[in-house]
């Protein structure tokens, strides 16, 4: 039986995503294969304000637990 051939390496990825960063930090990078899209969000993205009441409410409750 023969293996699955990866359509990346792990270097290119890690150069892919570091020239975009270097390009623009606030990028959104993707990376789409036939099993499906990689999406690597930025710092700030990942740190956004919960959308809902609820969300908001738990993230209020936990700060002082980290």
């Amino acid at each position: 039986m023969m293996g699955k051939r990866h359509q990346f390496t792990k270097a290119q990825i890690e150069r892919y995503v570091a020239a975009a960063r270097a390009a623009d930090p606030s990028a959104v990078i993707e990376l789409v294969t036939d099993a499906g899209t990689v999406r690597i969000l930025p710092d700030s993205a990942q740190q956004q304000e919960p959308d809902n009441p609820f969300d908001k409410w738990k993230s209020r409750r936990n700060e002082g637990q980290a």
